[in-house]
């Protein structure tokens, strides 16, 4: 999966599930994603899209060549935003520390920061999950994929697989997984029987409808960043969350 900004609950659901969970930075960005933008909450109920601003941000640049525009005080401002909207929740300090530390560290490329977002929090939240951020390992993979043979692989139906499920066969392959986990909105990409074929199973994680916890707001709402979580639960109430999903 690629690196996202302080992601949402989901995403560290399947990184507690999984036993081994790629980070995985040299894919095309993509303009309409969440690697460099989320979503908290305004103290109103409103809810707020935080953005990392890129320096010539391009769909024809990978993840791990775009870098970040710190001469833009982005910063400062998220973090007088997160003070301003979070700072009557219950785990408020803990919460705007951990997000202080990643930002202070002025990494410069945005892969650099997702990945330490990512693996701060699983770290904060005591997962055992072995993370992997090197991506050179697999050069030889994408070199494939982009290769008239890797573009020639195909399935039952006689259409081309896409680059991207190519890439994560071949990974699974490279890792020797007979298991493979993706977030439920991986179903309209990944076909079970496209797996099976090479001897991997494949799962959606879905975080349960019913997951939910004390926003102040009077209502819920879902799928915010990590972050969002994190202000209104503490680790061990955390940890009951990221056990609430099913697996499909």
């Amino acid at each position: 999966m690629q690196p996202y900004f302080f992601p949402y609950i989901g995403y560290f659901q399947a990184v507690r599930f999984v036993d081994r969970y790629i980070l995985y930075h040299n894919i095309s960005f993509r303009k309409d994603s969440w690697i460099n933008r989320n979503q908290i909450l305004l103290r109103d109920g409103q809810i707020n899209l935080v953005t990392v601003p890129l320096v010539k941000k391009s769909s024809n640049k990978r993840i791990s060549e775009l870098s970040i525009d710190n001469a833009i005080p982005w910063k400062k401002k998220l973090l007088n935003k997160i003070y301003l909207n979070y700072k009557h929740a219950r785990c408020f300090e803990q919460t705007y520390n951990l997000i202080k530390g990643v930002l202070d560290k002025d990494l410069p490329s945005l892969h650099l920061l997702n990945m330490e977002s990512v693996l701060v929090v699983a770290k904060y939240l005591e997962l055992d999950t072995d993370i992997e951020t090197e991506n050179q390992k697999y050069q030889d993979i994408e070199e494939y994929i982009e290769s008239k043979d890797g573009l020639g692989e195909i399935y039952y139906n006689g259409s081309q697989l896409e680059k991207k499920v190519v890439r994560v066969l071949r990974i699974c392959e490279r890792e020797q997984a007979s298991t493979f986990v993706n977030s439920i909105g991986g179903e309209l990409l990944y076909r079970r029987e496209v797996f099976a074929r090479n001897g991997i199973d494949l799962s959606f994680i879905k975080p349960d409808e019913a997951l939910q916890y004390d926003q102040l707001q009077g209502r819920f709402s879902p799928n915010l960043s990590i972050i969002d979580v994190l202000m209104f639960n503490d680790i061990e109430n955390t940890k009951k969350l990221l056990a609430q999903h099913v697996l499909v």
